[in-house]
């Protein structure tokens, strides 16, 4: 268990540095309709982006760790502390004080992890039907779709569309892992493979995208809600992670306020944005 909880919040810490230095990136990149060629050519040579993408594969490392030994709404709470770390990261850079209500926020996502780890009960088990690896291409399928429908719109609710897009591939990516088991040379278990490749790989290019139009804390929020409701629903409801008896006051508890802290911390970058866009945060 302990293994399992280091492994969530040490991936929380590589994604919460990550997105802000993502976020940079992003913003300096080129727009879709100027070319992928060019869009593609400014990214590989973008030396921000490019340190994002090992800070990414390690933490996404230690998160199937922790996939692979905890319950899914233990890990994905673990992982929703990447929004305070975002936000710590940003104040610290930019030099802005966190308030009274950030450092509430801040503490209430460690009390509500902290609650789902003294009462988490085992991991379920991988090996599950054929049925959850077409579910997992439906689901992909439908990510582009909407993706793209949700880059062809503008502001702030584009933003958020494609940021909880991006969560949704990631949750893919992530349900994916716990549905693997034990790899071996079947069919099922490359086809499984690549779709979550592919599901990681678009949840990173509409995060991305999000990142273009809203603030850093803005666009992880509906992320880190996506990737942590859904593959909780999921666990417990199909993949069967178990909730002790008696214990689900305290789960439901300790998910609410790590939600809630990180929700709340999406305010914050809304205050250092102009900053950002301005070259701030690396100046």
């Amino acid at each position: 268990m302990l293994l399992g909880l280091a492994c969530a919040l040490g991936a929380a810490v590589l994604y919460g540095v990550g997105s802000v230095v993502q976020a940079v990136a992003a913003r300096r990149l080129p727009a879709v309709e100027d070319g992928w060629v060019r869009l593609l050519r400014a990214a590989v040579r973008n030396p921000l982006l490019v340190c994002v993408v090992p800070a990414d594969l390690a933490g996404a490392l230690l998160h199937l760790v922790a996939i692979d030994t905890i319950p899914l709404y233990l890990a994905q709470a673990g992982i929703a502390a990447a929004l305070p770390i975002t936000a710590i990261v940003s104040a610290r850079v930019l030099r802005e004080r966190l308030g009274a209500g950030d450092w509430t926020a801040i503490v209430a996502t460690g009390v509500g992890i902290a609650m789902l780890a003294a009462d988490a009960g085992k991991a379920g088990s991988g090996h599950h039907g054929s049925g959850l690896v077409v579910g997992l291409y439906v689901l992909l399928a439908a990510l582009v779709v909407f993706g793209f429908a949700a880059y062809r719109g503008s502001g702030r609710a584009s933003g958020a569309a494609l940021s909880l897009l991006s969560g949704l591939g990631y949750s893919g990516a992530t349900l994916g892992v716990r549905v693997l088991g034990t790899p071996d040379w079947s069919p099922r278990t490359g086809l499984l493979l690549v779709g979550m490749a592919l599901s990681g790989a678009v949840g990173f290019a509409l995060y991305s995208f999000a990142l273009q139009r809203v603030p850093v804390a803005g666009a992880t929020a509906p992320l880190v809600f996506a990737e942590t409701v859904v593959p909780t629903v999921v666990g417990i409801a199909v993949l069967g992670d178990v909730v002790p008896p008696g214990a689900w006051p305290l789960i439901v508890v300790g998910l609410l306020l790590s939600m809630a802290g990180a929700i709340w911390l999406a305010g914050f970058e809304g205050r250092t944005l102009d900053r950002v866009k301005s070259g701030g945060l690396v100046g």
